[in-house]
C-alpha cells in the first residue's frame, strides 16, 4: 500500500502481478521490522510466520490464475483481499513492539540511574 505510491507516484496503471509483488514485499518488510524490534522472540517468529504464510495464501492463487490464463481484465479474487487484513496487522505489531521496546528501555535506564545513586 505504501510502496505503491513511493514507486509509482500517482500513476495507477500497474499490472496485477507487480501489484501483488509490491504488497507482499511490504508485508515482508513490516514482518522483518517487527521481528527486529522484538529481538526475534518466539512470539515474533510465530506471528511473523503466520502473517507471511497468510500473505502467500492471499497472493498466490490469483497470481497463478493470472499466469496460467492471462485474463484481459483485472483480477481481484477473495483471497487477495486478505492482504488488506494481514498488512495492517503487521504494521500494528511493529508499532506495538516499537513502543514496548522504547518503554522498557526508558524504564531500565531509570532503574539503573536509581541504583547508581
Amino acid at each position: 500500500m505504501l510502496f505503491r505510491f513511493l514507486i509509482l507516484g500517482l500513476d495507477t496503471s500497474i499490472g496485477d502481478i507487480p501489484l501483488r509483488l509490491i504488497y507482499f514485499t511490504e508485508l515482508i518488510l513490516f514482518i522483518g521490522l517487527y521481528q527486529i524490534t522484538s529481538r526475534f522472540s518466539r512470539q515474533s517468529l510465530i506471528l511473523g510466520t503466520a502473517l507471511g504464510i497468510g500473505g502467500l495464501i492471499a497472493i498466490l492463487p490469483g497470481a497463478l490464475y493470472i499466469i496460467r490464463y492471462n485474463p484481459e481484465d483485472a483480477v481481484i479474487d477473495v483471497t487477495f483481499l486478505l492482504i488488506y487484513l494481514f498488512e495492517p496487522l503487521a504494521i500494528v505489531a511493529f508499532v506495538v513492539a516499537l513502543i514496548r521496546r522504547l518503554y522498557t528501555e526508558k524504564k531500565s535506564k531509570k532503574k539503573r540511574s536509581r541504583d547508581v545513586h
